[in-house]
């Protein structure tokens, strides 16, 4: 081999090293990166089981308002089954029930 191939080969392979090294860190930081979206995925499902009973809860919470409304409205004690401990004025007008 020549003098100017040697050191060609030897810069080559300089550049095979740092090459390798790089990509040894590069594929450590891609594995925690995974890590911390496996993690996130989790945490997002887990958010997401707690939002659906939320939502049922809330809707319920709305209808018994609404019920709650009809029932003040009607100036009824009951409306459909449903209670209302809302106390009537001693001195309400006769034409209100």
């Amino acid at each position: 081999m020549r003098g100017g191939d040697t050191k060609l080969a030897e810069t080559l392979q300089a550049k095979i090293k740092r090459y390798d090294a790089e990509k040894a860190e590069i594929t450590a930081k891609a594995k925690a990166y995974e890590l911390k979206r496996d993690q996130a995925r989790d945490a997002a499902a887990q958010s997401s089981r707690k939002g659906a009973e939320m939502g049922l809860a809330v809707s319920l919470f709305q209808i018994s308002i609404a019920i709650g409304s009809i029932c003040l409205v009607m100036r009824r004690k009951t409306c459909g089954g449903f209670r209302s401990h809302v106390p009537r004025s001693p001195w309400r007008r006769p034409f209100m029930r």
